[in-house]
């Protein structure tokens, strides 16, 4: 609670009840006490003050308009009480002091006898909700036939019938008492009664104009009082009602703050599974890329493969070229010689090589041209462009078949075979009906076939097309 100082110097009546003060938060206030020419009223009650620092009885020591100090319900006990008490010996202002619950016991009620005696401004003093037994009672009995006070109110504390006897037996001399609040102790009736008859004998009860005001005074500061209860029952009220408001924001900001946490964490969620993917992607990457090597390192093999055959076949050149001359050497010599090697006659061997040669005359347009839509084939392997890649050779030929399809032919076959429930385990050849050497969902590119249209070279080339495809 932070005070300001300009504003409660002002002040006539400062109340800072209920405000949950401490001792070392009311220098401002301390201050304000020893300064102000204008304090009269000073509201301190429920508080968690003790007085033991001894710096709020030091400045009602020094005050010199105080008349009215509530201190009911903090946490004074004796300790503060002696604090309060050697300031009040000092005072000469307060009138009226209120320190109702307290925990004031029997040396609290000697500090503040000790004060009375020597204190003459204080008219009343409520010690009620505290310790007070009969010991504590017998200090202030010994004070009042040398105080002034009027009024002590003693009710709710631990004061037995001694304790209610010796105040009666003061009474008697005393005539400055009007007002001896004894309720709620541990005193027999007839001692209660004892006490009353003696407190409102005429003899000894006030009838000058002084006490009528006074009396009229008190009346006005319970009628206050009353107000001020109830300012602070409806200050609580507001102050329940600004709780309960306070509880509805707060729920709505848990629940908030849930709809927050589920959004994170399904966040969280979301990017786990962005995590994984790119990591199955750059997984499939890497994959493709090893797969991508594997296909070049075979691409090279083929064409070192290829290179191979070629010197093969020119060396099988050279030597059928031997053999001939060989053959007519030994036809020249011996007809009718058959072969060293297997046993065939010259003759007959002769008729093979006439049979290969129109076999390589026919592959010129058979094996370049598609056998259904009669396009030719392109070489293109490399191009990105639909139409070209559409007249691509596809491996479709089989030992027992020897027709050949551009790719887009195989395209228009498949799906004809999707719209049947079950597809063929392979292709049949769409002109002899033979089952052909690829798959539905796979069809493969001719690339030996591809690699000899490259090399413009048909006519040469065409036997080992042949060989490939019989094998």
């Amino acid at each position: 609670m932070k005070l300001n100082y300009d504003e409660l110097i002002k002040q006539k009546d400062v109340k800072l009840s209920n405000k949950g003060s401490q001792d070392d938060a009311l220098d401002v206030l301390y201050k304000v006490i020893e300064q102000s020419t204008v304090l009269e009223i000073l509201w301190l009650s429920y508080n968690k003050l003790t007085l033991a620092d001894g710096k709020l009885a030091s400045a009602i020591a020094k005050s010199k308009t105080i008349k009215e100090l509530f201190l009911s319900d903090n946490n004074i006990s004796d300790e503060g009480t002696k604090y309060l008490a050697d300031s009040l010996k000092k005072n000469n202002s307060l009138q009226i002091l209120y320190l109702h619950n307290n925990n004031i016991g029997d040396d609290g009620a000697k500090y503040i006898a000790d004060m009375l005696i020597v204190n003459k401004s204080l008219q009343k003093i409520d010690l009620s909700y505290n310790n007070v037994s009969d010991k504590g009672a017998e200090y202030l009995v010994d004070a009042l036939n040398k105080s002034d006070i009027r009024a002590i109110y003693l009710q709710h504390n631990k004061i037995g019938n001694q304790g209610a006897e010796k105040f009666a037996d003061a009474l008697k001399s005393n005539h400055s008492i009007e007002t001896l609040d004894l309720s709620y102790n541990k005193i027999k009736i007839d001692v209660k009664k004892r006490v009353t008859a003696i407190l409102n004998d005429p003899k000894r009860k006030y009838s000058n104009k002084e006490n009528e005001q006074e009396t009229k005074g008190e009346d006005m500061k319970v009628k206050e009082l009353k107000e001020e209860n109830e300012r602070l029952m409806k200050e609580l009220a507001d102050a329940q009602k600004k709780v309960v408001s306070a509880r509805q924001v707060k729920d709505q900001l848990n629940s908030t703050l849930k709809e927050k946490e589920d959004a994170l964490k399904l966040i969280a969620s979301m990017k786990a599974d962005i995590t994984r993917k790119k990591e199955e992607i750059e997984k499939k990457e890497q994959e493709v890329k090893s797969r991508d090597t594997d296909i070049a390192n075979k691409d090279q093999q083929l064409k070192s493969a290829l290179d191979g055959i070629a010197k093969r076949d020119t060396d099988i050149a050279k030597k059928n070229q031997q053999l001939e001359q060989l053959e007519s050497i030994k036809r020249i010599l011996n007809p009718t010689a058959t072969d060293d090697e297997g046993g065939e006659p010259a003759n007959k061997r002769t008729r093979t090589e006439d049979t290969n040669k129109r076999k390589i005359s026919e592959l010129k347009y058979h094996h370049t041209h598609c056998s259904i839509c009669a396009s030719k084939f392109s070489a293109d392997l490399d191009s990105k462009d639909e139409n070209i890649r559409k007249h691509l050779p596809v491996l479709s030929s089989s030992k027992t078949c020897d027709h050949y399809f551009c790719y887009g032919c195989i395209l228009q076959q498949q799906a004809a075979i999707a719209e049947k429930k079950q597809a063929p385990k392979w292709i049949p050849c769409m002109v002899c009906k033979m089952n052909t050497a690829f798959q539905p969902s796979e069809p493969k590119y001719h690339r030996l076939l591809i690699d000899i249209l490259k090399q413009s070279e048909w006519v040469e080339e065409a036997p080992k097309v042949k060989e490939e495809l019989v094998e």
